[in-house]
């Protein structure tokens, strides 16, 4: 019997080290709390989002911030019936078109979902766009750019408003800005320091698992005179 319950634990280090795939491995590094990114103060919102006119801005984070969408002081008009669309990029755009910039995540709210999180759509709140999945990390020293569109008629009544992107104070030459996040209740906040969760590699894995199998059996050699 002993014999059996060696092999069998054998073989079933391998079968576990062949379900962690790399890609498994991959996820290891996952940067939490999440936050939301934001536009400033509360003021009256002022710019448009419609088919002629996005809300573009750039920002360089000064550390690495797990991203879960974003949370803009926004309205609609009386009647506003389109989509409404934030996106977030990785890199500094250079035209509108956003030539070269790498597209991390996106969120669409129709009008439905815009008017639902509030109880009056044509007073200015804010609205929670956030991303399907697990959050982005956005990485320290690097350049972001984050857009809010729409295909909203270019008319006060049919096209949103959203407040005016503000950034920190360390604006630099290239455009980009220190973000600024909210969590979850809208409450202004400063990123903590990013936790990480190390996940053993299938090949550690492997090896405990023939460690523990070989001091069972030293164990039961030294409590019986036939081991394993």
């Amino acid at each position: 019997m002993s014999h059996v319950r060696f092999w069998f634990l054998s073989g079933l280090v391998p079968l576990l080290a062949s379900i962690l795939t790399p890609a498994d491995v991959a996820q290891a590094g996952v940067v939490s709390p999440a936050y939301f990114l934001t536009t400033g103060n509360k003021d009256a919102p002022g710019q448009k989002v419609n088919v002629s006119e996005s809300v573009v801005w750039s920002v360089k984070p000064t550390s690495d911030v797990a991203v879960s969408g974003g949370s803009f002081w926004m309205k609609a008009g009386s009647k506003t019936t389109d989509a409404v669309t934030f996106s977030l990029y990785s890199g500094l755009a250079q035209d509108s078109k956003f030539n070269g910039l790498s597209l991390l995540a996106s969120k669409s709210l129709s009008y439905a979902d815009f008017s639902g999180q509030v109880r009056n759509p044509q007073q200015p709140q804010y609205h929670l766009f956030q991303f399907a999945g697990a959050p982005v990390t956005i990485r320290a020293g690097q350049y972001y750019t984050l857009v809010v569109a729409s295909n909203a008629r270019d008319n006060g009544a049919y096209q949103y408003l959203m407040r005016e992107p503000q950034g920190g104070e360390d604006d630099d030459d290239e455009g980009g800005s220190t973000p600024l996040f909210v969590d979850g209740g809208n409450n202004p906040v400063t990123p903590a320091a990013p936790n990480t969760v190390a996940v053993p590699e299938p090949g550690s894995l492997a090896l405990m698992g023939i460690g523990a199998t070989v001091a069972a059996c030293a164990a039961r050699r030294r409590r019986r005179p036939v081991g394993c």
